[in-house]
């Protein structure tokens, strides 16, 4: 069901996902896995997909993305007339101090575009970061951030990570950024750990799925 696909990068080669990662098929996977198409299904099985590759080679940096791409992948999303856009990334930054004039022109940037979007009807639906950081305050998290996105935090089911369950509630994720930024907060995975002690040692095992961030809740 990938109705589209296309790469935006600063310079070539640029290839159309997948290249550097299988983190894009995670995300699409998780929203519009088809029916027949393998072991799971996702939110939206007959949903239609367009994939936007806009990574690259960045030295001192690896395998990332510049934000001027990403801008002119999500007005391109905007002008093809895509109903909704998945931001499956992020960075941090802190404002206030020296340095932050830069950041406020940036800010400024990411809400014109966000705008420029929001204007062609098309929603904007961002992962709200995995560092467990308060984002009330001089902390900020692009673009999830920015007023018009929809930004989705983490949480976890409690008393135990099984559903259904007697007393079942939810709870915000250790790792998920919180505070006043979060527009929804939906199902991702957690880290348990189960410890065995015979008196001289202790043993750990941790589990977690490969993928336990906020990146699984926004899809959803």
């Amino acid at each position: 069901n990938v109705v589209f696909t296309t790469c935006i990068t600063s310079a070539p080669p640029c290839l159309a996902y997948p290249w550097f990662s299988d983190h894009g098929t995670h995300v699409a996977g998780t929203i519009a896995g088809a029916f027949g198409g393998g072991s799971a299904i996702g939110v939206g099985p007959n949903l239609g997909l367009a994939s936007y590759n806009i990574f690259e080679f960045i030295p001192d940096c690896g395998f990332c993305a510049y934000v001027d791409s990403r801008w002119a992948a999500m007005m391109d999303a905007a002008r093809r007339g895509f109903a909704v856009i998945n931001v499956s990334l992020g960075h941090t930054r802190m404002l206030g101090g020296r340095g932050s004039n830069d950041e406020a022109a940036h800010i400024a940037a990411e809400k014109k575009v966000a705008n420029y979007v929001s204007r062609a009807n098309t929603v904007m639906i961002s992962s709200a970061g995995n560092s467990n950081l308060n984002l009330t305050g001089p902390i900020v998290h692009l673009p999830g951030d920015i007023p018009a996105l929809v930004n989705v935090a983490a949480t976890v089911i409690r008393p135990l990570p099984v559903y259904p369950q007697a007393g079942v509630f939810d709870a915000p994720a250790f790792y998920s950024n919180f505070g006043a930024p979060i527009t929804s907060g939906t199902c991702g995975a957690n880290w348990d750990s189960t410890k065995a002690n015979d008196g001289l040692h202790t043993i750990e095992a941790v589990a977690q799925d490969e993928y336990g961030n906020t990146l699984i809740s926004q899809p959803v």
